[in-house]
């Protein structure tokens, strides 16, 4: 693969550069770009088969970059280089072809992930070039993926071959299955084909959108949109029989043109978690969908604070019942933008982590951030939302303890695992707290079973380990980031504690 990255950190742009060269020599890092201005010039120039690009850059960012390369007609393959916190970007970045995303600072073993997928992806699609167009399904799902752009030549194949008038518009109809996409997929086409014996006469072809979890449905005959959309809501979403149906939800658009079947599936596909406000069983039509009136969208903080004290007092029942309590809000007969109810999750339940993490002085087991924050953003449900809001609450284990720690002990734990990189002492977080530290030294050995300096020490390399692996940090840059200030004694500590040097635990895994 031709490879650009674009990326103003000169360390993350360096680093990355060099781990693609050392993992994947085959591939070619064709050129770096500092910001979006530059980097749109070598995408002109190189036409790469994938782009890493930061969000915020100066001079043009990366979100800017993809819309004039969408606007100039250039597909790129996309992954962005950014922090959890930019999830809002998450909907633009998708409609501009994102594939997928790195959290800074970047995980080895992440970017192997990606890595693979993207390897796969320009695999499937240089082997999807070379085979012919002898039927129409193939040609409606080389026109989805972009990989057929010259629209006259198609509208004239496809008068030629299959006697499809280049004046014909088509339905766009998005079948979302979701997560339970390989299990379902056989269903749900039984399904449609059903409905469509049953309707009239309905000229069709069916894409496989694995990726995007759905089934893509390219009508070219079916009497007049109106009266599509009226038995498409009449037929799968007003009857009962449908009820236990496996397609989640339904969004259709029109395309002008054969040339404009991606655009439209593209342009719906931003509009397709709108269920989540709308409520299941609703047809998502646009532009009607545009014309949608919502309300700002809050949750009450005192759904917060009973949060908290259901994990701080290890109740696991209560904290389901908060929990549930939490998604019910959002079904008050109000619509919100889904955007907004999906980013008041991510709040609410980064915040159970991180009350959590609190207590038990180190980040939970088996929950990966950056997986959970992309399942949240792509969730097209309020069923969605609500399962991997349970499915997190389960990995939490927040369990009844027999002994729960004192007020004063806690506070210092929390205070110990929020401040460590400052080199903080026991002496400051009881000055802090108002106590003695022979005091708080003391209750906190007792409550814990270590001191204080053997817990915040173990915390430390804790935190150091990960940068090691995931980062391509420099020692000392890890040991000042994690509390210590001279890099030979970091050292020494890592060496007491995991048995080897920092040097010889980066290269044991990687």
């Amino acid at each position: 693969m031709k490879i650009v990255i674009v990326e103003d950190e000169i360390r993350i742009k360096e680093g990355l550069a060099n781990l693609i060269a050392k993992l994947y020599p085959g591939h070619t890092v064709a050129a770096t770009a500092e910001d979006g201005k530059e980097g749109l010039e070598c995408i002109r120039r190189i036409r790469p088969d994938l782009v890493f690009t930061d969000i915020r850059m100066p001079v043009m960012d990366g979100l800017e970059m993809l819309e004039q390369l969408e606007r100039e007609g250039i597909r790129v393959r996309a992954v962005i280089l950014s922090a959890y916190t930019e999830f809002s970007y998450a909907q633009t970045a998708m409609r501009l072809g994102v594939r997928d995303y790195l959290v800074k600072p970047v995980a080895i073993s992440e970017f192997r992930k990606i890595m693979q997928k993207m390897e796969e992806e320009v695999q499937k699609e240089r082997q999807i070039v070379l085979q012919g167009t002898d039927t129409l399904s193939y040609l409606f799902s080389s026109l989805l993926h972009g990989t057929i752009r010259d629209r006259e030549e198609v509208e004239r194949y496809l008068t030629q071959k299959f006697g499809i008038r280049p004046d014909t518009s088509f339905q766009i109809l998005i079948c979302y299955i979701g997560k339970n996409y390989g299990k379902n997929l056989s269903s749900a086409k039984a399904e449609l084909q059903s409905a469509f014996a049953s309707g009239g006469t309905y000229g069709y072809e069916w894409i496989e959108m694995e990726k995007d979890r759905s089934l893509v449905v390219v009508l070219y005959q079916y009497g007049g949109r109106e009266n599509f959309e009226r038995w498409m809501q009449n037929r799968f979403f007003l009857g009962g029989e449908h009820e236990d149906s496996c397609i989640l939800s339904c969004g259709v658009i029109e395309a002008e043109s054969a040339g404009k079947i991606r655009s439209a599936y593209r342009i719906l596909s931003q509009y397709m978690d709108w269920n989540i406000a709308l409520g299941e069983r609703i047809l998502i039509s646009w532009p009607k969908v545009l014309r949608i009136q919502t309300v700002p969208c809050v949750y009450p903080a005192d759904l917060e604070q009973e949060m908290k004290a259901a994990v701080f007092a290890s109740d696991s029942e209560k904290t389901e019942r908060v929990l549930r309590r939490f998604f019910v809000h959002f079904k008050d007969g109000k619509i919100h933008a889904p955007k907004e109810i999906k980013e008041c999750c991510v709040r609410f339940l980064w915040s159970l982590m991180n009350v959590t993490k609190e207590i038990r002085g180190e980040a939970p087991d088996g929950i990966n951030q950056q997986e959970l924050l992309e399942e949240l953003m792509s969730a097209r449900s309020m069923g969605e939302l609500e399962e991997l809001g349970l499915e997190l609450l389960g990995k939490l284990r927040i369990e009844r303890a027999e002994q729960v720690l004192s007020l004063p002990v806690m506070r210092a734990k929390n205070m110990a695992t929020e401040l460590y990189h400052t080199g903080i002492t026991l002496e400051e977080i009881a000055q802090k707290l108002n106590l003695s530290a022979e005091y708080l030294g003391t209750q906190f050995r007792k409550e814990t079973g270590s001191n204080f300096s053997a817990y915040i020490k173990k915390y430390r390399i804790t935190r150091a380990k990960e940068l090691l692996i995931g980062t391509s940090m420099r020692q000392y840059e890890i040991a000042k980031r994690v509390g210590y200030s001279d890099s030979k004694y970091f050292g020494k500590v890592f060496r007491e504690i995991v048995g080897m040097s920092p040097t010889e635990y980066r290269q044991a895994n990687r």
